[in-house]
């Protein structure tokens, strides 16, 4: 982190904090695009560091840079998502059949206490805190994994995941699914059963992925498809089925 003499974040450094956070956030659409003028009246900065928070935007892939034509937030990549989705499952289902296996009394108290804020959150439509409390959910799973390269490298995927799930949470439906979903995971670790854990979070990771088809193929605005006929066959057939009974395994599109 870059800071000035008197210990305070660089100019550089606070435009890229808050237009990576409100980016992530989704304050900041895919395809809008960023005004440096704008943005250097808003922070007080010269062009230099609004160039300089840029170009680390654009090195993570959240901003594209268009020469001579400007910088725009960065539309999602269907495949990248897919791609990542299909880590993410690989990951997250050891480590629940892992911890199915040596579950605690402590770490179910943790889980359950978690799914009924989930729960209010919900209720309330408050999606901020409802996403909050979803990372915190596979947070306490993972991080009881004996693997610590393993959980890092899911810290990682989760990150660029970010953006997709939350331009899911406020679909119709998609919260409740995942309240219900993580009650089953939970029900499966309270009985540690490694198997039925390992089914349940499988059946949640997929679960979001239909739904994330069904979006990009709604919403082409917000994404890049390598191939958009295939997206959308992926949502016709998988709309109205339940991830098992779909079939769906997450990776490539086909």
């Amino acid at each position: 982190m870059i800071r000035n003499s008197k210990g305070r974040l660089s100019k550089a450094e606070l435009v890229y904090d808050c237009l990576r956070s409100e980016i992530i956030a989704g304050d900041r659409a895919p395809g809008d695009p960023l005004d440096k003028a704008e943005l250097a009246a808003r922070f007080d900065a010269s062009r230099q560091p609004i160039a300089n928070a840029m170009d680390r935007l654009a090195y993570e892939g959240l901003v594209h840079i268009v020469p001579q034509h400007g910088s725009f937030v960065s539309k999602l990549n269907v495949q990248e998502v897919f791609d990542r989705f299909f880590i993410r499952k690989a990951l997250e289902v050891e480590f629940v059949m892992a911890l199915a296996s040596h579950i605690t009394t402590e770490i179910v108290r943790q889980l359950d206490i978690n799914l009924r804020f989930q729960a209010v959150a919900l209720d309330a439509k408050d999606y901020e805190e409802f996403y909050n409390l979803d990372v915190r959910f596979h947070e306490i799973i993972h991080q009881q994994s004996p693997v610590a390269e393993a959980a890092r490298i899911l810290d990682q995927v989760a990150a660029h995941l970010i953006r997709a799930r939350r331009l899911l949470l406020p679909k119709a439906g998609r919260g409740q699914k995942t309240l219900n979903e993580h009650e089953a995971i939970l029900a499966a670790l309270t009985a540690g059963d490694p198997q039925r854990a390992a089914n349940a979070m499988r059946s949640h990771i997929d679960g979001v992925a239909v739904d994330f088809i069904d979006f990009a193929a709604t919403r082409p605005d917000l994404f890049e498809m390598n191939n958009q006929k295939q997206i959308q066959q992926g949502a016709t057939t998988h709309h109205n089925n339940s991830p098992a009974e779909s079939g769906i395994s997450v990776g490539r599109p086909t």
